[in-house]
């Protein structure tokens, strides 16, 4: 929503009576590509209505101006919530709601997708690596079996946090299950309370 406030989808300012400044808002610097929208549900019904007009017309007004701008781009929604959830707690237009549910897509959270996490890990931490200016690692047999176990509440946010901080914990080229925050801690790994 925010995003939304902060930048709309399309806006132009006057400096002088003669000279416009023009700023690209979201889908107009999404021209030719895809805008992602992040959790469409927690939307206002006024940002909504515009993510409508957006798809209706595929022309954006731009705030300042009276006329419309065309723009050509593919439009991505991603919620955790069922799209009948959100039709029966009327958090989303209606009309959006017909326009996304022939097009739906459910992606099942980490913990379904089993050996998938091993495969998002090496990838996120050769990111890492990367970004990071140092060697991409390598999972230990035992870190392996961790991450495919964990539940993975926090999905992709949690696995990416964990990994970065394994990232750190690591002295060599290797993560072991240990440097995991995931990874179960045994009795005798605990400090004593006394």
């Amino acid at each position: 929503e925010r995003q939304f406030a902060a930048a709309p989808l399309s806006r132009e300012r006057a400096t002088t009576r003669w000279n416009r400044r023009r700023s690209f808002g979201l889908a107009e610097a999404a021209h030719g590509g895809t805008l992602f929208i992040h959790e469409i549900a927690n939307l206002s019904m006024s940002a909504q209505r515009r993510v409508l007009d957006l798809l209706d017309g595929k022309w954006v007004n731009r705030h300042g101006n009276a006329r419309g701008v065309t723009i050509d781009v593919r439009l991505i929604v991603a919620t955790r919530h069922s799209l009948q959830a959100l039709r029966t707690s009327c958090r989303l237009l209606p009309d959006l709601l017909d326009r996304f549910l022939p097009n739906e897509l459910e992606i099942p959270p980490l913990r379904e997708r089993g050996h998938d996490v091993e495969l998002l890990a090496c990838h996120l931490v050769e990111e890492l690596a990367e970004r990071n200016c140092q060697a991409r690692p390598r999972f230990s047999d035992e870190a392996r079996r961790t991450l495919v176990q964990h539940d993975w509440p926090g999905n992709l946010r949690e696995l990416r946090a964990i990994l970065e901080g394994a990232m750190w914990l690591r002295p060599g080229d290797v993560i072991e299950a240990h440097h995991l925050a995931c990874a179960p801690r045994s009795s005798s790994s605990r400090p004593d309370t006394g």
